[in-house]
């Protein structure tokens, strides 16, 4: 037996009155949508999957409607624009609780898009959706790396 191995562990470590992981950049938030593409309609369905794999948990701010709000940006060129902003139009302003998303938890929703409000001329492209999240201990807003989902596209037909 080798009497000269030595053993390491790592463990997450107080910094500042938080626990911090030595890992915490490789960690994230991944929000994916169940399609890569999406029918013109008047109206796009999207099911958005959150999975929290930070070590702390996070709340995602909801609109008027009680699911995630978000914002809807479209490339254009090279830049991003907001095109579209979930606001549940009509219903008056209300505080809805925000849906906590624990450490290492999933959390799936669906979110509505019509169409006939989205900000561009020319709608068919490629866009991604950005949500509103915070952390529950801080309140602070998370960087925005784990604010946006996987790019997708709207397109008229298949």
């Amino acid at each position: 037996m080798n009497k000269n191995l030595l053993s390491v562990a790592i463990f997450p470590v107080n910094v500042n009155g938080s626990v911090t992981d030595p890992f915490e950049s490789e960690r994230e938030i991944d929000i994916i949508t169940d399609s890569s593409f999406y029918l013109l309609e008047g109206e796009v369905k999207i099911k958005v999957s959150f999975k929290n794999d930070l070590l702390r948990d996070v709340r995602i701010v909801n609109d008027n409607c009680r699911v995630p709000e978000f914002i809807l940006e479209k490339r254009v060129e090279e830049n991003w624009e907001r095109v579209y902003l979930s606001d549940c139009s009509g219903i008056p302003i209300r505080y809805v609780s925000p849906t906590v998303l624990q450490s290492m938890h999933t959390f799936n929703a669906e979110v509505y898009i019509y169409t006939s409000d989205i900000h561009n001329e020319a709608i068919e492209g490629e866009y991604r959706l950005i949500f509103n999240l915070i952390e529950k201990e801080s309140n602070g807003r998370l960087p925005d790396k784990y604010l946006y989902s996987n790019i997708f596209r709207i397109i008229k037909e298949i």
